[in-house]
Parts: structure tokens; C-alpha cells; sequence
């Protein structure tokens, strides 16, 4: 009785496992070359507060340099060279670690700011998902509409400004006794 037991549990914990396993096992050469090629989610849910963090920094060194456009453009012309770029990442960060500390005084001393070594791995890690890409042309393109948006109400505003100076010193002149 109880070895008729332990087989019955054995063939229900084996039971789930094999269906699990044919379950994952593509069927036919379409199916099979649907699951080698297959590619992550494409959603926001794939990157890590972390590397949206990284990702975030980015757009703004590019917006504050003004360069929204063109980074827009190199981005999306390469696109395609996300996951490359990652590996590229990969190579280069044993020499940014070596590198970094004069690296940072050099930057420091520059005015321009540096990326650091936890930075560029989770940037690393950004770059291998393919929404990462998608993401930071987006932060890009917010943070550029925000800025033309706020020049437009200061000039908006300078020329309420002005417009109210001018019908002051207008209204001046007028009660002027000559």
C-alpha cells in the first residue's frame, strides 16, 4: 500500500514537469524557427527603474547640450545596433574602470559631466532590451517639447511685458503737461 503511494506521487510531480517540457518544445520546422528567432516584450515593464534611471540622465546630458535633434537622429538611424552597442558596452568597461578616476578629474575640470562604472553597466544592461532605444527617444522628445514650451511662454511673457512698459510710458507722455 504505501509503496503504490510513493509511485502515484512520483508520477504526479513527473506528470506536470513532461507537459511543461512538450509545452516548451516547438513542433515542426515553422514552430521550431518561430522559438529560435522569437524576441523579448517589447513594453516598458522590460527595463528596471534603474536602467530607465540611466536612460533618463541620458536624455537630459543631450537636451542640455541642445543636441535633441540630432541625437534623435543618430538614434534612430541606428537603432537597429542596440544589442551591438551593449556588447560594445561590455568591451569598453574594463578600461572605463581603469580609466575613471582620471577620467571623472578631466570631466570635473571640463564642465562636462561623467558616467560612472555602476552607470555604464546598467546602461549596459539597458541597451541589450529592445525597448530601451524607444524609451530614451522618448525622454529625448519630451524633455525638447518641454523646452520649446517653456521658451515659447518666456517670450510670450517678455512680449506681455513689453507690450505693458510701452502703454505705460505711452500713458506717461500723455499727462505730461507741455
Amino acid at each position: 500500500m504505501g509503496s503504490t503511494d510513493i509511485i502515484a506521487v512520483v508520477t504526479d510531480n513527473e506528470q506536470p514537469q513532461a507537459e511543461l517540457e512538450q509545452q516548451e518544445k516547438p513542433k515542426g520546422i515553422m514552430a521550431w524557427l518561430r522559438y529560435a528567432f522569437a524576441i523579448e516584450e517589447f513594453s516598458e515593464d522590460s527595463l528596471s527603474a534603474e536602467e530607465k534611471e540611466v536612460l533618463q540622465n541620458i536624455a537630459e546630458i543631450i537636451d542640455r547640450r541642445g543636441m535633441s535633434t540630432p541625437a534623435i537622429l543618430w538614434i534612430e538611424s541606428h537603432r537597429h545596433l542596440n544589442f551591438t552597442g551593449s556588447q560594445l558596452v561590455k568591451i569598453v568597461e574594463p578600461l572605463h574602470d581603469i580609466s575613471y578616476e582620471f577620467m571623472r578629474w578631466l570631466m570635473m575640470k571640463l564642465g562636462v559631466g561623467y558616467i560612472t562604472p555602476e552607470q555604464l553597466s546598467k546602461l549596459q544592461s539597458a541597451l541589450e532590451k529592445r525597448y530601451s532605444i524607444e524609451y530614451l527617444l522618448q525622454q529625448i522628445e519630451q524633455r525638447a517639447s518641454r523646452t520649446r514650451e517653456e521658451v515659447r511662454e518666456e517670450m510670450q511673457a517678455e512680449l506681455d511685458g513689453d507690450k505693458a512698459v510701452s502703454s505705460e510710458s505711452e500713458g506717461e507722455t500723455g499727462n505730461r503737461p507741455d
